[in-house]
């Protein structure tokens, strides 16, 4: 392995990262240093504390682990110091091998925005706010966890209600004494309701339809009358080529209103008589000729 190659690379990808951040102090043996705090580029009122990370590498890393050292810049307790470099030297070890600079790093931030309390300098005033914010967040952790179950719970419940309706509906209804007694109760019930919506919404309907009837009844009915019961009646007159005129007696039954006025006259074809009068004659020959056979 091409150690100050890798050392190089990995330089140059710290630098894009860190930017201002990162400040070298020197070459060879390669040293810098890069400060970090909980958010990157925020300023006091947002980061409480913040430290520097020294780091200087020996001639064969990554094959062995790089010697960092921390200074507090801001916020932190002298005790809290050693809690950063164990954390640093068991990132190390388990990065043995491969470039970690920013690996490190990253748990560092980590452990700095956990610990961001205003004053957290190690004392038993910081010692309690901090017991506070994380039973604080602790409980928020669990309300927020037990709205989660609560919504699962609710979902399965509707599902499994969902599954025994479609079960039901799939299975239908059992037919036995007690569940047809309840249906013939439910159905008459349904039935009367439905009778007495409809009594009450026909009322009107049957009303005016006994009204029209009543009305009928009560009008005359008109037929007009055949040829042959003119004939019969002996109420066709004269008559000329385009029709005689005839004197219609009034009839309460067969003739129309206007036919009843006194003097109207209508007009009648003679002509339509002509075969009823052949064949009167033609029945009276037959009933002469009867009588003459019989004698």
């Amino acid at each position: 392995m091409d150690y100050a190659e890798e050392q190089s690379m990995e330089v140059e990808a710290l630098e894009a990262i860190y930017m201002e951040e990162y400040t070298k102090i020197a070459d060879s043996p390669l040293e810098y240093k890069i400060f970090l705090e909980p958010i990157q580029g925020g300023g006091e009122d947002e980061n409480h504390v913040a430290i520097d990370m020294m780091v200087k590498y020996p001639e064969t890393y990554p094959e062995v682990a790089p010697e960092i050292t921390i200074n507090n810049r801001r916020g932190l307790g002298d005790h809290q110091i050693p809690e950063i470099m164990e954390l640093v030297n068991t990132t190390a070890e388990e990065n043995i091998g491969m470039a970690m600079i920013f690996t490190i790093a990253e748990a560092v931030k980590e452990w700095l925005n956990e610990n961001n309390v205003k004053g957290a300098d190690g004392s038993m005033h910081t010692a309690m706010l901090q017991r506070m914010e994380a039973a604080k967040k602790a409980a928020a952790d669990a309300d927020a966890a037990a709205a989660r179950a609560a919504a699962a719970d609710v979902d399965e419940d509707e599902e499994a209600e969902e599954a025994r309706r479609l079960q039901r509906l799939a299975d239908g209804t059992p037919v036995n004494p007690e569940t047809f007694a309840d249906w013939k109760v439910r159905f008459k019930a349904e039935m009367r309701r439905a009778h007495a919506e409809g009594v009450g919404a026909a009322g009107g309907v049957a009303a005016a339809a006994l009204a029209a009837d009543l009305t009928h009844q009560a009008t005359p009915q008109f037929t007009k009358p055949t040829g042959r019961q003119l004939f019969e009646r002996h109420l066709a007159t004269e008559g000329d080529e385009e029709g005689d005129e005839v004197k219609l007696e009034e009839d309460g039954e067969d003739w129309p209103e206007a036919a009843q006025e006194e003097g109207e006259t209508v007009e009648v074809n003679t002509a339509v008589f002509a075969a009823d009068d052949e064949d009167l004659d033609d029945l009276d020959d037959l009933e002469d000729s009867e009588e003459e056979e019989g004698g």
